[in-house]
């Protein structure tokens, strides 16, 4: 299956390093988060990487447009009704995480692939 909309709720340290390789991958990644400040702070890590890279040399200003390019915040579940592949990466907790897998199966088709980045939970439980 070749992914070309991806999903990532939660855009902390792991939502965010998850969103910036799969833009930098080509694909069209929408982060989801839970209130604009929160949404700001995380785009705006992923920013200061690729404005990093850029600084260094490795990468080039045209890179980071297109990576860029990829990349658009959310803070609504059915902005991620058309996307292949969702990862949630949530705290870790279970009740934040069932409500993040609840809203995701109001808006995604059936053939979504959904992952966990649960370092702790019972993925079973979760599913």
């Amino acid at each position: 299956m070749d992914i070309q909309r991806m999903g990532v709720v939660g855009c902390g340290l792991m939502g965010a390093g998850i969103a910036q390789c799969a833009a930098e991958a080509g694909c069209q990644v929408w982060v989801k988060e839970a209130d604009e400040a929160l949404l700001a702070k995380g785009l705006a890590r992923i920013q200061s990487a690729w404005d990093r890279a850029v600084a260094k040399g490795k990468a080039t200003a045209e890179q980071q447009a297109g990576w860029t390019g990829n990349l658009h915040g959310t803070l609504d579940f059915a902005a991620l009704a058309n996307c292949e592949l969702v990862v949630e990466a949530v705290p870790e907790r279970l009740d934040l995480k069932l409500q993040t897998f609840t809203g995701l199966d109001r808006v995604l088709g059936p053939k979504a692939i959904l992952c966990t980045n649960t370092s702790s939970l019972s993925v079973a439980q979760l599913s």
